[in-house]
């Protein structure tokens, strides 16, 4: 039941996802002292049939207007395609020219994996009970087991493929999946990289889910580098 409802709502979210646009506030977070607040017009684009990227377009950086180029529903469309490394790499220097290094991005579609077309390339194995934020859940682990690399981890402005492995957490009444963990290792020269996020779904009135919040976390061995905080709020048809 679980794996028949998560390929229903990777399903749904493809079909209806870019027509939907919001707001998205990011929080990085690299010391306590180093904190920056970036505000961007969010949206979805179909980049080919079956395959959803985000898209944004920066409002805020840190309060101050960001400098704006033309229609922002055209720059929106175009900021990103990320069909290459080199295009996701684009979208990451645009984080990294206000001052924002290593940042997650693309994380918001990551339901997708689970289509009709790419989810039996996982397995899943239930885990155990939890909750979250006060209602119980059911964790199953997931893991990529055919399939080229489904996740780019960025070392040094070098690409890292890895294939997907996670959490999948699912209300046990119906299996409607709420949060999706996503959990890389790598090595950096004789260190241990650790990158961990945690993307929260929500319904909509849309009729799919969305994403409701992202946490990103990244470690050199046990110590935390850096933290993003992504929220998304004003979810409304595309115009």
């Amino acid at each position: 039941m679980v794996v028949e409802r998560l390929q229903q709502e990777a399903g749904r979210f493809i079909e209806v996802a870019s027509k939907i646009q919001g707001r998205e506030t990011l929080t990085q977070t690299q010391t306590p002292r180093n904190q920056r607040l970036i505000v961007s017009e969010y949206g979805f684009l179909a980049v080919q049939p079956g395959e959803i990227r985000e898209i944004r377009q920066v409002e805020l950086v840190d309060g101050k207007p960001a400098k704006k180029h033309g229609s922002a529903l055209k720059d929106l469309a175009q900021n990103l395609t990320a069909a290459d490394d080199q295009q996701r790499r684009k979208l990451l220097e645009s984080f990294e020219k206000h001052g924002l290094h290593g940042v997650a991005a693309g994380f918001g579609p990551v339901i997708q994996m689970f289509s009709a077309q790419k989810i039996q390339k996982f397995e899943f194995i239930f885990q155990r009970m939890d909750a979250l934020n006060g209602t119980p859940v059911a964790i199953y682990r997931y893991e990529q087991i055919d399939g080229t690399g489904g996740l780019t981890i960025y070392s040094g402005g070098k690409p890292i493929r890895q294939k997907l492995r996670g959490e999948i957490w699912v209300l046990p009444a119906g299996g409607v999946p709420v949060r999706i963990v996503l959990d890389s290792e790598f090595e950096e020269g004789k260190s241990k990289m650790r990158d961990i996020t945690f993307v929260d779904y929500a319904p909509s009135e849309f009729g799919t889910l969305l994403p409701s919040t992202i946490v990103h976390r990244q470690f050199r061995d046990r110590t935390v580098l850096v933290e993003d905080s992504f929220r998304y709020s004003g979810y409304h048809s595309a115009q």
